[in-house]
């Protein structure tokens, strides 16, 4: 591999725990892919000529009906999914009471319950599809830019595994050509 380290991003709800499990799994021969989440960070995350930042996003209208599906656990309050394509994630957020969330989790190992709700939308005026535009936008800037940052779209890795870990084991230059799916549901859902 020409990289010291792998790094793993993306769009919330945009596969962003199957595909780095995957690129855990596949290429780093290790099942804690946690070690390479990095959750749903901006751009300031590229910061080492040395370490291939990949950055996971998913088609628009699937990863909004998610995000709306999950609302409580992002910590929005909306009631119904047209005003909410409509309103900017700022204004839907309210702090809820956190106890009273849960959601399953499933990793590697097994299936678990996470508590808690993500602030990640709370400063964002942005409305989804803007957002959405925005941020994958920016990673798109940088991948043309810097050969470290790797976009993988999620739905392109449903529809051709091999080709596109072929496509990503050829630009962190390793050698591998086979590589194991995951059956199971990987991240979180309601």
């Amino acid at each position: 591999m020409k990289y010291d380290a792998l790094l793993c991003t993306g769009q919330p709800r945009s596969g962003t725990h199957y595909i780095t499990a995957l690129i855990s799994l596949n290429f780093l021969n290790n099942k804690d892919y946690l070690k390479i989440y990095r959750s749903h960070e901006s751009v300031q995350l590229i910061q080492n000529s040395q370490t291939a930042y990949f950055y996971i996003w998913r088609e628009f209208e699937p990863m909004a009906k998610s995000i709306y599906q999950l609302k409580e656990r992002f910590g929005l309050k909306i009631d119904s999914y047209g005003v909410f394509l409509r309103s900017r994630y700022g204004d839907m957020w309210v702090m809820g009471d956190p106890d009273k969330i849960s959601i399953n989790a499933r990793n590697l190992w097994g299936r678990t319950k996470v508590k808690g709700i993500s602030d990640f939308f709370k400063d964002i005026d942005m409305c989804p599809r803007e957002f959405w535009e925005y941020h994958n936008g920016l990673w798109d800037e940088y991948a043309k830019k810097n050969p470290n940052v790797i976009v993988v779209k999620y739905d392109d890795v449903l529809r051709n595994l091999d080709a596109e870990m072929n496509r990503i084991a050829e630009k962190i230059g390793c050698d591998k050509r086979e590589f194991k799916n995951i059956e199971k549901k990987i991240g979180y859902w309601k």
